[in-house]
């Protein structure tokens, strides 16, 4: 499983767990360890506003939505945010006390946002010139989510785009418990033995089946479906934003898209009335419907299920 992974992303080394957040701890824990090795000591990462990265105390601290952290306090002091796109406010950010950034190519909790291609290259040069590690939350964007195995790939891939790390869970072993720090030679090497583990992190049951799923993606050409299928309900909710004025903005990456909605528009009651219809969607940051459906959904379950929009939309 580790081989698998490697191969399609370019890394040099797999850690298992079994979530997104414990694959996003040992980023940050990676992190630490990188600036104490490279940066003579440096701690702190930067992350980007409106970003998610897990509900534990470290990558809720690192979680950049003030909403989620109420309550919590006092957090992991040890994150900077930064607006996302701000190639300005990071250089700003960036210190000797930095030791690195974590970022998503896509913003799923923060509203589907992409980052541009010319952003990653100027961060990942930042990177490479002050020696800090870039790690990217591929939890919600990888195994075929974005139209390619990772979202760096989908972003970046034309340019030769590649971060130091990356993390994984959600689909890596289709709905079982399991996920992954996937991480380049300089950056795995950190990891010596004792220095991180998991109980049940890579088990047999979870790694086959993970496997299973990779091959089943590559077999029946998910991936292209799934850029697919993403690219055709793009051009249907542009075209239904013709119709409907209160549709602000259509944007995303393969099968992973926001719909945003005028803020007068009640999009949670939009949420209920497709419960009502067969049609599961949610809302994040307020008012930005977001499609992440299954990569094997058809042509015919899309087109029934934007129907059934177009019914609860007329209603608005």
């Amino acid at each position: 499983m580790a081989q698998a992974l490697t191969a399609r992303s370019g890394l040099a080394a797999a850690f298992f767990c079994n979530s997104g957040a414990e694959g996003n701890e040992a980023l940050i824990k990676l992190a630490r360890l990188w600036g104490k090795r490279y940066r003579d000591g440096a701690h702190e990462i930067i992350v980007l506003e409106n970003s998610f990265h897990g509900r534990t105390m470290a990558t809720l601290s690192a979680t950049g939505q003030e909403k989620v952290k109420v309550g919590f306090d006092p957090l992991v002091p040890t994150f900077k945010v930064v607006p996302r796109g701000d190639m300005a406010a990071l250089l700003a950010a960036v210190t000797r006390r930095t030791a690195g950034g974590l970022i998503e190519t896509v913003q799923g909790e923060g509203g589907v946002h992409a980052l541009s291609v010319d952003y990653l290259q100027n961060v990942r040069a930042l990177c490479d010139r002050d020696n800090l590690v870039l790690m990217i939350d591929e939890v919600q964007t990888g195994l075929g989510r974005t139209g390619a195995w990772f979202g760096f790939q989908s972003l970046g891939g034309e340019v030769g785009f590649r971060p130091d790390a990356i993390s994984l869970a959600k689909g890596l072993a289709g709905g079982l418990p399991m996920g992954a720090c996937v991480a380049s030679e300089k950056a795995a090497a950190l990891f010596t033995p004792g220095s991180h583990a998991s109980t049940f992190g890579g088990n047999p049951l979870v790694s086959r089946v993970a496997l299973e799923l990779i091959a089943t993606i590559e077999d029946e050409e998910l991936i292209e479906h799934a850029a697919l299928m993403g690219e055709y309900i793009s051009d249907s909710l542009e075209t239904m934003a013709q119709k409907y004025g209160f549709i602000r903005e259509v944007r995303g990456c393969g099968l992973m898209i926001g719909c945003e909605l005028a803020p007068e528009v009640d999009a949670h009651a939009v949420v209920k009335r497709g419960f009502s219809q067969g049609l599961i969607l949610n809302v994040v940051q307020g008012h930005v419907l977001r499609f992440v459906p299954p990569l094997i959904i058809e042509e015919a379950q899309i087109a029934e299920g934007l129907e059934a929009l177009d019914r609860i939309f007329a209603l608005v």
